[in-house]
């Protein structure tokens, strides 16, 4: 009897052994399973998923689309494709499944998708891997707050001066063409002060363009039409819940002579914009105008007198004789400049240049 249990213990003790040099295998699931990690906005959640933990600290935006970035882990690059996103507005309870879009690897464990779009309010955003078996992010939360602005107003490619003169050279185009940006709007229109009605932009993807030219061509196609001189224009940006407005004025050179800032001053009042045609109580006023006049080969101006018609009466003529030409440049040799080691020379050329500051700018405006 004796003997029987010591072969049975032995037998325990190898077995034991045996169990101990060979431990469990871990699962598939365990060694290889895929995790996905949003990154970049509020991902902390209520226990049961459905609202964010603290509304206060949740990822706020007025811009869509987003790009929306996320840690993987055991997620191969011939797998991003199988990445899909979900976007859920917690107002409407309606969600956009996304799954034709492929995500970007911006790191060895990182990827991105952009042109993430999201509608207005508490957007909830999940992204998911398989369609069996399918492994979620936990939610990432963004509040979309849609305003509606006018962004970087151009003027044939150059920023929009007011009242400056444009074109630059009238001589060779009399167009010009508005350009600009209105996140988040449907249209933007634009006024100009005293026509009937407004005209509506080329509008696309957020971006716009208005072309405009002389309201005294015959044959330009324009949808705005400008007068020489000074051309007050409201810009406005729409969408269905919001309007954003601003003004500029356009000093219009059509490659005649005109005036323009003319205004009008009566004792004890500020001045006025005559083109917004003010009311006086006085018969004796102050006018102030500028004039455009080009100058000759030999400097002087091309036309010598202006008269200045008030209410049918007309006073003058003035000599332009002795007027102080204006400060204007016509050219910048060479137009491009390069970082070096030495000094570097470059030519301006205009009119009335004495004692302009010049100051250099590179592409990023610094």
């Amino acid at each position: 009897m004796a003997q029987g249990m010591k072969k049975w213990t032995s037998l325990l003790l190898v077995f034991a052994l045996v169990v101990t040099l060979f431990p469990l295998a871990p699962t598939t699931a365990q060694a290889n399973s895929e995790r996905i990690t949003i990154t970049g906005i509020y991902t902390k959640s209520t226990p049961d998923g459905s609202r964010p933990e603290d509304m206060n600290q949740v990822t706020r935006v007025t811009t869509s689309p987003i790009t929306l970035t996320a840690t993987i882990e055991n997620i191969s690059d011939s797998q991003l494709s199988g990445l899909y996103y979900e976007v859920t507005n917690m107002s409407t309870g309606q969600t956009s499944v996304i799954t034709n879009a492929v995500p970007q690897r911006i790191g060895q464990f990182e990827i991105a998708f952009t042109n993430v779009a999201l509608s207005e309010g508490l957007n909830k955003i999940v992204i998911k891997y398989g369609t069996t078996n399918v492994v979620s992010s936990a939610p990432g939360w963004v509040i979309f707050t849609p305003t509606v602005e006018i962004q970087d107003l151009q003027i044939n490619g150059e920023n929009f001066v007011d009242n400056r003169i444009y074109p630059s050279n009238p001589s060779l185009t009399t167009s010009v063409n508005i350009t600009g940006r209105a996140p988040n709007a449907n249209q933007v229109l634009v006024y100009r002060l005293g026509s009937p009605s407004p005209v509506t932009s080329y509008f696309n993807n957020g971006n716009f363009i208005i072309i405009a030219d002389d309201i005294n061509n015959p044959n330009a196609t324009a949808n705005l039409r400008l007068t020489p001189g000074d051309n007050f224009l409201t810009f406005v940006a729409e969408s269905a819940t919001r309007t954003y407005r601003t003004e500029r004025n356009l000093v219009y050179d059509n490659g005649g002579p005109f005036a323009f800032n003319a205004r009008i001053k009566q004792d004890g009042s500020d001045w006025m914009r005559l083109v917004e045609n003010p009311t006086v109580t006085n018969p004796n006023v102050t006018v102030s105008a500028l004039l455009k006049v080009d100058v000759n080969a030999a400097g002087q101006p091309a036309y010598q007198y202006v008269d200045v018609n008030i209410s049918g009466q007309s006073y003058g003529p003035f000599n332009l004789g002795g007027a102080t030409p204006a400060t204007r440049v016509s050219g910048v040799s060479p137009n491009s400049l390069y970082e070096g080691h030495g000094r570097i020379y470059f030519a301006i050329s205009g009119t009335s240049l004495d004692g302009i500051t010049v100051s250099l700018r590179d592409r990023n405006g610094n």
